[in-house]
């Protein structure tokens, strides 16, 4: 019966999964308890909010349009970030849902796609920006990464559309410029699905020459973008580089749960998106080993698109119910339990 709701082509299981990670989501904002950046985020709003805007800053589209956000409504920066905070979580759920539906037909896949996303990391209770785990949400999912993480998946989706059925070409203009301005490396990351979408299948003539002047349109848009440098941020700097040396230790550890879900990558590259899935996952993989290698630390930021594309194939994997799923979702479940549980503490600061 169950199993049966999802067959049903109902969006109950996505909707169980999405609301529960967006529930806790409104008790964290209205908590308020969050650690890392934070206090950074709000006296930057705050700077914003000058007239005219202190020590020069330049703004992001993000950062700009909370500005305007709470010029309008007269809300406190903490307030206007919390409230930020729940759109992210709900723009990155809907990208999910948008490309869990290019992977497989069941809405299981979706829900589980939003599930694994947030728990199913490793058993450190290691959080970071970017890195959409439960422990990392309890403190960043107002930050810059997390709506450019939401975005690269839409483009994702977007792109696999336009690939199958031509549409979807303002999207492909419009999305990665933002992606870029807000968040850069989220940019790079975005990218690198791009390409793997790019070379593992073969794409109608006319589709593959468009893809040309939406790139241009893309950069052209970044360009105009008048405020800051976005090439900066990817600049050789050893102290940049130092700090996110963190990053890369005890990876099975802080990573290690996502590995389940590498035989349901291996399994499914005959399936729709399966070479893609794959391509990415080992294009991912090789730029933050041989950045690690150079000492380029901050490429590791490049782990969440590796660990994401094999949740997405475990996602699919169990949502469709393929071979030995079964005992493969109760492996599954003791991950996901144990990647809840190594939250927790984190979880429990952040609830009112």
């Amino acid at each position: 019966m169950v199993w049966g709701f999802a067959r049903a082509g109902r969006s109950g299981w996505f909707v169980l999964a999405a609301g529960a990670v967006l529930g806790w989501g409104v008790l964290v904002a209205f908590r308020h308890a969050w650690l890392s950046d934070w206090d950074l985020h709000v006296a930057t709003l705050r700077a914003m909010l000058d007239e005219p805007p202190a020590g020069g800053w330049t703004p992001t589209p993000y950062v700009l349009g909370l500005a305007m956000l709470a010029r309008m409504s007269g809300a406190e920066p903490e307030t206007v970030l919390g409230a930020a905070g729940i759109l992210n979580v709900l723009l990155l759920l809907v990208a999910l849902r948008g490309f869990g539906r290019e992977l497989g037909a069941r809405d299981s896949v979706a829900a589980l796609a939003a599930v694994f996303t947030v728990v199913l990391w490793g058993v450190s209770g290691f959080g970071a920006t970017g890195f959409p785990g439960l422990t990392s949400l309890s403190f960043s999912f107002a930050f810059p990464s997390t709506p450019a993480l939401a975005l690269m998946v839409l483009t994702w989706a977007v792109f696999v559309r336009f690939r199958e059925t031509g549409r979807g070409l303002v999207g492909l203009v419009l999305l990665p410029p933002v992606i870029l301005l807000v968040h850069p490396f989220a940019a790079v990351a975005t990218l690198l699905g791009v390409v793997g979408i790019l070379v593992a299948r073969r794409w109608e003539w006319r589709r593959l020459v468009l893809i040309v002047p939406a790139g241009v349109g893309a950069i052209a848009l970044a360009l105009a973008w008048p405020y800051p440098d976005v090439t900066g941020v990817l600049a050789d700097s050893p102290e940049f580089s130092e700090v996110h040396a963190p990053l890369l230790e005890d990876p099975l550890l802080r990573y290690g749960l996502a590995l389940i879900g590498v035989p349901a990558l291996l399994y499914g590259v005959r399936r729709p998106l399966g070479r893609e899935l794959l391509i990415i996952a080992a294009l991912g993989t090789v730029v933050v080993g041989v950045a690690a290698w150079l000492g380029r630390y901050e490429f590791a930021r490049f782990v969440p698109v590796v660990v994401l594309v094999c949740h997405l194939a475990l996602a699919r994997h169990l949502g469709e119910r393929m071979t030995g799923w079964r005992p493969y979702a109760v492996v599954t479940a003791i991950g996901c339990i144990a990647g809840f549980v190594a939250a927790m503490p984190q979880m429990v600061e952040t609830l009112p």
